[in-house]
């Protein structure tokens, strides 16, 4: 054989054996798992986020607990705290600063390898950038409702393609005469999500969610007054 093109052919085979290895590593079975790889998943966007970018302090992340949540496809719930150097979140370029080490908690959800929710200090969407809710205002039961619509398009991949409605038609279904708690009911195009409260400063909302169409499904969960959704039932129906 020539030489040239041997020394072609063994630099090739060389260059190629790191990625065959890791294919081999991936496919045969590794010794890490599912929830250290939602917690580098969790790491990797936190440190790429426009608050940590802007002035985390590298030494002082931690990693906390993994909740893992028994939905389909299963949710990796990832606390992670660190300080920055600043107050306040995002991109602050341009504001006037205080200088002052601020502490911060990181609750990031992790689906089938992608971040799909991430809060800092239950306060600051990391994820898209703006504030959960603001001082003085509360979660209404519409807020909570968009909330609810916002995460199942994000959160399950099955439901990639299912028509939102773009006209909700709303029905009070509170019995008349009862004043401790409340229920509305918003459908439209197949979709039917009931949402009931306890009368209170600071509701919780319960939703319920049905839907009837190609992909029919059901839903469970929560949204508190921080506007985080807390899901705690989803089933496919065939």
């Amino acid at each position: 054989m020539n030489i040239k093109v041997s020394t072609a052919l063994a630099l090739i085979i060389t260059m190629s054996l790191p990625a065959l290895s890791l294919y081999a590593w991936q496919m045969g079975g590794s010794s890490i798992s599912e929830d250290e790889i939602a917690v580098n998943t969790a790491l990797i966007f936190l440190r790429n986020g426009a608050t940590y970018k802007f002035d985390g302090i590298p030494e002082t992340i931690e990693v906390g607990e993994t909740l893992i949540l028994e939905s389909y496809p299963i949710q990796y719930v990832v606390t992670i705290t660190f300080d920055s150097g600043h107050g306040g979140y995002g991109d602050r370029t341009g504001q006037v600063l205080i200088q002052v080490i601020t502490p911060h908690t990181a609750r990031i959800t992790v689906v089938s390898g992608e971040v799909v929710s991430a809060t800092l200090d239950d306060v600051w969407d990391e994820l898209n950038q703006e504030e959960l809710y603001r001082p003085g205002e509360f979660v209404t039961p519409e807020s909570a409702f968009e909330a609810v619509i916002r995460y199942l398009s994000r959160t399950h991949d099955e439901l990639q393609g299912v028509a939102v409605s773009s006209s909700w038609e709303t029905t009070d279904l509170t019995p008349e005469g009862f004043a401790g708690a409340s229920k509305l009911q918003f459908s439209g195009a197949g979709w039917t999500v009931n949402v009931s409260w306890a009368v209170v400063l600071e509701p919780v909302y319960t939703f319920v969610v049905e839907y009837t169409g190609d992909v029919s499904f059901s839903w469970r969960g929560t949204v508190d007054q921080t506007g985080a959704v807390e899901e705690t039932e989803f089933e496919i129906k065939r």
